[in-house]
């Protein structure tokens, strides 16, 4: 499936399942741009799958992905070494405690989108944009 694959884009995609999604990264491990926004179907497990098989990740975009965007996910990005554009908006489970593992690195981070995240206070948004080289 696709191993070689760079670039995913799944965008808007509500008949997709978790499984599915899971099946797909199975197979993935060279993503380094990927679209998954309002992707209803999409959990933390698949997603952290992802995240945890694609450590060259350079761009996700998660807009809207309730489900699956959680403290957890957002630990594993905080470890991408390689990320420069991240979109969260609207991703209402990320809180200040996930944010606060970007504290401690230095990415090359030069696009956040960070829309409509209600539960992040300032410091959960300044442990981030302290983060960005």
């Amino acid at each position: 499936m696709s191993p070689n694959l760079l670039t995913l884009s799944l965008r808007r995609m509500p008949q997709i399942t978790n499984q599915i999604f899971a099946e797909v990264f199975e197979h993935l491990s060279q993503l380094q741009t990927v679209d998954l926004c309002d992707c209803d179907g999409l959990y933390p497990t698949a997603l952290q799958l992802l995240l945890r098989k694609n450590p060259n990740l350079e761009q996700i975009q998660l807009s809207g992905c309730n489900n699956a965007v959680d403290d957890k996910a957002i630990r594993l990005m905080s470890g991408l070494a390689n990320l420069e554009f991240l979109d969260i908006s609207y991703c209402k489970q990320v809180t200040d405690q996930g944010l606060v593992h970007f504290s401690d690195k230095k990415l090359p981070i030069t696009s956040l989108v960070i829309n409509g995240v209600q539960s992040v206070t300032s410091a959960g948004v300044a442990a981030l944009l302290n983060c960005c080289m």
